[in-house]
C-alpha cells in the first residue's frame, strides 16, 4: 500500500461529522470533569460529622491536577477491534474526534498504528514509504 492509498483509506474511516482527531480524551471521559469535582465536594461535605468545621476543598483546577494520571490515555489491552481501522484486538489508546465547531466529540479507542498516524503522521509498517 502506498502512503496516498493509506491516507485516502484512513480519511474514509474518520467519523464524517467528527473530522478533527486529537490524541487523548477530555477530562470528563477520564472522570475528572466538573460534574465529578462537584460530586467529590458534595461527598466531602456529606461525610462531615455534626459540629465539625467544613473541610478545606481544593480548587477545581487543583483537584484536576491532583487526579490527573499521565498514563490515563493508555487504555491497555482490549479484546475489541480498533474503533477507527477495525484492527484486531490489542493495546488501545484514547483519541477524541471533534466536530467542526469543537462543541461535540466522540471518545474513540484506537490501535497503536492509528495513534501514531494521528499523533505524528507515521505510517504503519505495511505502508511502503
Amino acid at each position: 500500500m502506498t502512503p496516498q492509498q493509506y491516507e485516502m483509506r484512513f480519511d474514509g474511516l474518520i467519523p464524517s461529522k467528527y473530522p478533527h482527531l486529537n490524541v487523548g480524551w477530555t477530562a470528563d471521559e477520564h472522570g475528572f470533569g466538573w460534574s465529578d469535582y462537584h460530586s467529590y465536594c458534595e461527598t466531602k461535605i456529606e461525610n462531615m460529622c455534626e459540629g465539625e468545621d467544613a473541610p478545606e476543598l481544593p480548587s477545581f483546577k487543583r483537584w484536576q491536577q491532583d487526579n490527573y494520571d499521565e498514563e490515563a490515555d493508555n487504555l491497555g489491552f482490549s479484546w475489541k477491534n480498533c474503533e477507527l481501522c477495525n484492527g484486531l484486538p490489542g493495546d488501545r489508546y484514547a483519541v477524541t474526534a471533534w466536530n467542526n465547531n469543537n462543541t461535540d466529540y466522540i471518545a474513540l479507542r484506537v490501535c497503536q498504528d492509528c495513534l501514531c498516524y494521528i499523533a505524528n503522521g507515521d505510517y504503519p509498517d505495511y505502508v511502503e514509504v
